[in-house]
């Protein structure tokens, strides 16, 4: 899609794919599987961007190598289960690997009818591949997955404008949308040797503007992604092999170390302890946030847009109440810079300030309020390099009073990734003149510690449901001094 710095479409024409990638995705790769038929290894180029790899990784999607050497025919032909251990039944659970996660899955195995097979071969009009599947039996797999029981899903859930309170049980699915993974395969043939012909994935996303509770007015979201048996052609070169393959064991989708589109090497670090495999190496005090999503924009264009953003946000509110008439989008606007704000560095963040002031042209009164807002934008974001910024704010006294509580208490309640550094930090705070001076302030920051503290460390499900400790390693597990 061609967008806009402020994400907005601004068209949809079909452009061609870059030549360099290109060749990545025409590339061919490698698969290996362990002796129940499971994937479990790909190699592809040395050099591939892990977006391409993360692509190829999705049809990876299962092997049907579950059902080979079990009497599953005799089953179907019955219409009955045999409670006999060795034998596989029709219907059953297992953990399997795929690019959304290692999660349950449960396989349903149906025989079609022959009017079902009569029907599909009709809809399909492929003679070719019906000819192939002539006096063989027809099958439907039915793969569903059960995403809220995963050992390792790469996603992390940032919402705006509303906060959940996880009990654990909804596992590693979002506490605001209600998700579904289904796959549909018909196949002819025997397990053993089958004819694979159509394959259908569906990916589906429902949410309600009002969070958890009910409404009429939803959000879906459905990707769909469907392998259809073409033509049977006999082989007239052999597949060229991968010339110097990289291997990876993680069929799971994996963040890219660097830009998302040139990057060649995953952000997944190497090790990973026994209750978390972590997506992401541990989040530094200074640096900017890696992001988890292509970003159009550098650095410095992001800044230069929030500084324009900003500015313009704070001459608007300086018109109030008149400014409602000015038909401007608030909230729409605090979303942008929120947003933003997420992306910038410790550096970026002290760079950005001096720009807004060197562009704000009011009395030092309406100056001081917007240094609120703008540390109350930052609190909003609370990563860990705009909980520096602001912690080092109060303990230098660039902001007071009222204003530095309720400030800090908003950004104990966002923080986003409580590691060693954040915690050290924050308790830094609470030991500093600056807060013990005062009473106000110094019994907000010991409270709100007290609740992260716990929240992120103690509480066992909060500290992994209500933060991303799937995706970054090294939260909530510490000592401090």
């Amino acid at each position: 899609l061609n967008l806009s710095e402020e994400r907005d479409i601004l068209s949809t024409e079909e452009v061609e794919v870059p030549s360099d990638i290109k060749t990545y995705l025409e590339a061919p790769f490698k698969v290996k599987a362990d002796k129940n038929g499971v994937f479990d290894e790909i190699y592809t180029e040395a050099g591939e961007p892990e977006f391409v790899t993360n692509l190829k990784k999705s049809f990876l999607v299962g092997s049907f190598g579950l059902f080979l050497g079990q009497d599953l025919q005799s089953m179907l032909d019955t219409n009955t289960i045999q409670r006999n251990p060795q034998q596989m039944k029709t219907a059953f659970k297992t953990m399997e690997k795929s690019v959304i996660g290692e999660c349950e899955v449960e396989y349903t195995v149906n025989k079609l009818a022959e009017y079902l097979a009569v029907e599909f071969e009709q809809k399909e009009q492929n003679t070719e591949a019906a000819k192939a599947c002539q006096g063989k039996d027809y099958y439907e797999v039915i793969k569903a997955t059960n995403l809220e029981k995963c050992k390792e899903r790469p996603i992390y859930q940032h919402t705006y404008g509303a906060r959940s309170k996880s009990d654990g049980s909804m596992g590693a699915t979002s506490p605001y949308l209600a998700e579904s993974s289904i796959m549909r395969t018909i196949c002819c043939g025997t397990f053993e040797d089958p004819l694979y012909r159509k394959s259908t994935v569906e990916n589906k996303f429902l949410t309600s503007p009002n969070g958890k509770f009910e409404s009429t007015e939803n959000i879906e979201v459905i990707s769909r992604m469907t392998a259809v048996l073409k033509s049977i052609d006999p082989k007239a070169t052999d597949i060229k092999d991968v010339t110097n393959p990289k291997l990876s064991h993680h069929l799971v989708y994996e963040f890219p170390s660097e830009d998302y589109w040139t990057s060649v090497t995953s952000g997944k670090p190497t090790w990973h302890d026994a209750n978390m495999i972590p997506q992401l190496p541990m989040l530094e005090m200074t640096s900017a946030h890696k992001s988890l999503y292509p970003n159009s924009l550098d650095a410095e264009k992001s800044k230069q847009l929030f500084v324009d953003t900003f500015v313009k946000f704070v001459d608007v509110s300086k018109q109030s109440p008149e400014s409602s008439h000015a038909v401007q989008d608030v909230s729409g606007q605090v979303l942008d810079l929120t947003r933003l704000a997420l992306t910038f560095s410790y550096a970026d963040i002290k760079a950005l300030w001096t720009m807004i002031n060197a562009n704000l042209h009011h009395d030092l009164a309406h100056k001081q309020s917007a240094q609120h807002v703008f540390m109350d934008l930052l609190s909003i974001a609370a990563t860990n390099p705009c909980v520096k910024y602001i912690s080092e704010s109060i303990k230098k006294q660039f902001i007071t009073g009222e204003p530095a509580a309720w400030i800090v208490a908003n950004m104990f309640r966002s923080v986003k990734t409580p590691s060693e550094e954040v915690i050290q930090e924050l308790t830094n705070l609470l030991k500093h003149s600056s807060v013990q001076s005062v009473k106000s302030l110094k019994a907000t920051v010991a409270m709100s510690l007290t609740e992260l503290v716990y929240k992120a460390c103690i509480d066992e499900t909060s500290s992994v449901f209500d933060y991303p400790a799937r995706i970054c390693h090294s939260l909530g597990q510490f000592n401090l001094t």
